[in-house]
């Protein structure tokens, strides 16, 4: 059995997009009513895993699933943006640009349809350090999403940066996955504390952790 996971972080703040998660969440409690009138850009955090429970030990990252080629194309037919710019091409297709990346390297579509040398993300194996983290701030405050093709356990996975909440289209992208060996989890990042409750699957999957809901075929956004 397969699981598919979408991990999401909404409403964050452009300004503080280098903080943690729990970071962020002590600055919100700390603002104050001359910070709430202060209009900042607030964008969105998008993780796209998968784990393989299948065999005796478990596996973890996107690529392990058997379907991670048909995933990754519903995922860029969804999203739309007609120009996907990486260091080596610039292509149409989302799927292609993620193939022509290594572990580490981004995949960015600006909101226009032309290139520009602005168009890189220095390849890292955290998307987390400083460099990467201005270059995310510039990219996503212009309203280019950008893709990150990032280390895991047992292959990659994907995250998703956007300024343009685009969840609707990766829940449309990812639901129709559900069904023959693959149950789908749509998981609150701002809930989703720990590894522990992240990888909850490896010993409460029938109970899942409060921030993570299971997608059935008839679930609705």
């Amino acid at each position: 059995m397969h699981l598919l996971k979408l991990i999401f972080e909404h409403d964050i703040p452009l300004d503080r997009m280098e903080q943690s998660p729990d970071e962020r969440r002590q600055a919100t409690k700390e603002m104050t009513l001359e910070d709430f009138m202060r209009p900042v850009p607030i964008f969105s955090h998008f993780y796209i895993s998968s784990t393989d429970l299948g065999s005796q030990e478990p596996s973890f990252g996107l690529s392990t699933h058997p379907k991670v080629e048909e995933i990754v194309e519903a995922v860029g037919r969804h999203i739309g943006r007609e120009v996907w710019i990486t260091s080596l091409a610039e292509t149409g297709n989302f799927r292609d640009a993620v193939k022509l990346l290594q572990i580490g390297e981004a995949t960015i579509a600006p909101i226009g349809t032309s290139s520009s040398e602005k168009m890189t993300v220095a390849p890292s194996n955290n998307s987390g350090e400083p460099g990467v983290v201005s270059a995310l701030y510039d990219l996503i405050r212009d309203k280019s999403i950008v893709a990150f093709k990032e280390k895991a356990h047992h292959g990659w996975d994907l995250h998703i940066y956007s300024l343009i909440n685009i969840y609707p289209s990766l829940f449309n992208a990812l639901k129709p996955l559900i069904g023959d060996g693959t149950r789908l989890f749509s998981m609150n990042g701002k809930r989703i504390r720990s590894e522990r409750l992240f990888y909850f699957e490896t010993w409460t999957l029938d109970n899942p952790p409060h921030g993570a809901e299971e997608v059935f075929e008839d679930t609705v956004i």
